[in-house]
Protein backbone atom coordinates (compact mmCIF):
# COMPACT_ATOMS: atom_id res chain seq x y z
CA UNK A 1 0.00 0.00 0.00
CA UNK A 2 1.93 2.97 -0.75
CA UNK A 3 1.29 6.65 1.11
CA UNK A 4 -1.57 8.36 -0.73
CA UNK A 5 -3.94 4.84 -0.66
CA UNK A 6 -2.88 5.03 3.25
CA UNK A 7 -4.15 8.47 3.69
CA UNK A 8 -7.17 7.75 2.19
CA UNK A 9 -7.62 5.06 4.45
CA UNK A 10 -7.13 7.28 7.18
CA UNK A 11 -9.50 10.05 6.23
CA UNK A 12 -11.96 7.21 5.52
CA UNK A 13 -11.51 6.98 9.70
CA UNK A 14 -14.59 8.20 11.40
CA UNK A 15 -14.13 11.54 12.88
CA UNK A 16 -11.30 12.29 10.57
CA UNK A 17 -11.46 15.69 9.37
CA UNK A 18 -7.55 16.48 8.25
CA UNK A 19 -3.87 16.17 8.23
CA UNK A 20 -0.91 17.92 7.91
CA UNK A 21 2.76 15.91 7.50
CA UNK A 22 5.43 18.29 7.79
CA UNK A 23 9.40 17.23 8.00
CA UNK A 24 11.63 17.86 11.21
CA UNK A 25 12.42 21.37 10.08
CA UNK A 26 8.75 21.64 10.01
CA UNK A 27 8.07 22.22 6.96
CA UNK A 28 4.50 21.48 5.53
CA UNK A 29 4.94 18.38 3.08
CA UNK A 30 1.20 17.23 2.15
CA UNK A 31 -1.96 18.20 3.84
CA UNK A 32 -5.56 17.61 3.40
CA UNK A 33 -6.64 20.88 0.99
CA UNK A 34 -10.21 20.36 1.27
CA UNK A 35 -9.88 21.19 4.69
CA UNK A 36 -6.61 22.55 5.69
CA UNK A 37 -5.01 26.04 4.19
CA UNK A 38 -1.30 26.40 3.53
CA UNK A 39 -1.19 28.82 6.41
CA UNK A 40 -3.11 26.63 9.04
CA UNK A 41 -0.54 23.55 7.94
CA UNK A 42 2.68 25.94 8.75
CA UNK A 43 0.95 27.01 11.78
CA UNK A 44 0.44 23.02 12.54
CA UNK A 45 3.82 22.04 11.50
CA UNK A 46 5.58 24.80 13.55
CA UNK A 47 3.68 25.10 17.26
CA UNK A 48 3.05 20.71 17.00
CA UNK A 49 7.01 20.48 15.96
CA UNK A 50 8.16 22.23 18.64
CA UNK A 51 5.62 20.58 21.19
CA UNK A 52 6.85 17.24 20.12
CA UNK A 53 10.65 18.00 20.14
CA UNK A 54 10.20 19.37 23.83
CA UNK A 55 7.59 16.88 24.97
CA UNK A 56 10.29 14.20 23.72
CA UNK A 57 13.55 16.19 25.62
CA UNK A 58 11.49 16.24 29.37
CA UNK A 59 10.39 12.71 28.90
CA UNK A 60 13.97 11.58 28.24
CA UNK A 61 15.28 13.92 31.04
CA UNK A 62 12.41 13.17 33.46
CA UNK A 63 12.49 8.95 33.04
CA UNK A 64 16.11 9.21 32.95
CA UNK A 65 16.09 7.07 30.41
CA UNK A 66 17.77 8.38 26.85
CA UNK A 67 16.60 5.66 24.44
CA UNK A 68 12.76 6.38 25.11
CA UNK A 69 11.13 7.76 22.32
CA UNK A 70 7.76 9.22 21.86
CA UNK A 71 5.77 6.84 19.41
CA UNK A 72 2.01 8.67 19.76
CA UNK A 73 0.77 11.81 21.29
CA UNK A 74 -3.15 12.16 21.50
CA UNK A 75 -4.37 15.53 22.46
CA UNK A 76 -7.71 16.97 23.17
CA UNK A 77 -8.52 20.34 22.56
CA UNK A 78 -11.10 22.98 23.91
CA UNK A 79 -13.19 22.58 21.32
CA UNK A 80 -13.78 18.93 20.96
CA UNK A 81 -10.73 18.32 18.33
CA UNK A 82 -8.07 15.84 18.93
CA UNK A 83 -4.47 15.99 17.72
CA UNK A 84 -3.00 12.51 16.78
CA UNK A 85 0.75 13.33 16.42
CA UNK A 86 3.18 10.67 15.49
CA UNK A 87 6.56 10.47 14.08
CA UNK A 88 8.49 8.35 11.17
CA UNK A 89 11.91 8.73 10.54
CA UNK A 90 12.37 12.40 9.24
CA UNK A 91 8.77 13.03 9.05
CA UNK A 92 6.04 13.77 11.15
CA UNK A 93 1.62 13.68 10.57
CA UNK A 94 -0.76 15.37 12.67
CA UNK A 95 -4.23 13.97 11.94
CA UNK A 96 -6.87 15.97 13.28
CA UNK A 97 -10.43 15.01 14.29
CA UNK A 98 -13.82 15.92 15.38
CA UNK A 99 -15.12 14.05 18.71
CA UNK A 100 -17.94 15.25 18.78
CA UNK A 101 -18.09 13.37 15.22
CA UNK A 102 -17.16 10.19 16.14
CA UNK A 103 -19.04 9.81 19.06
CA UNK A 104 -22.59 10.84 17.09
CA UNK A 105 -21.39 7.98 14.71
CA UNK A 106 -20.57 5.59 17.92
CA UNK A 107 -23.83 6.70 19.77
CA UNK A 108 -26.05 6.29 16.38
CA UNK A 109 -24.17 2.55 15.87
CA UNK A 110 -24.67 1.52 19.18
CA UNK A 111 -28.64 2.34 19.22
CA UNK A 112 -28.49 0.31 15.59
CA UNK A 113 -27.46 -3.14 17.08
CA UNK A 114 -29.63 -5.49 17.47
CA UNK A 115 -30.01 -7.64 20.25
CA UNK A 116 -28.40 -5.34 22.70
CA UNK A 117 -31.04 -4.57 25.54
CA UNK A 118 -30.73 -1.00 26.89
CA UNK A 119 -28.61 -0.10 24.69
CA UNK A 120 -30.63 2.88 23.55
CA UNK A 121 -31.36 4.03 26.77
CA UNK A 122 -28.06 4.29 27.66
CA UNK A 123 -27.17 6.24 24.64
CA UNK A 124 -30.10 8.56 25.08
CA UNK A 125 -28.84 8.93 28.94
CA UNK A 126 -25.18 10.23 28.08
Amino acid sequence: MNADEQLKALVSCEGVIGYVIYNNEGIPLKKMDSVISHEKAVQYAALIGEFWNVTNKIIKRELRKPDNEIEVIRMRTSNSTELIISQYGDFNIVCIQDCDLANLKNKKAVVATPGEEGAKEAVQKT
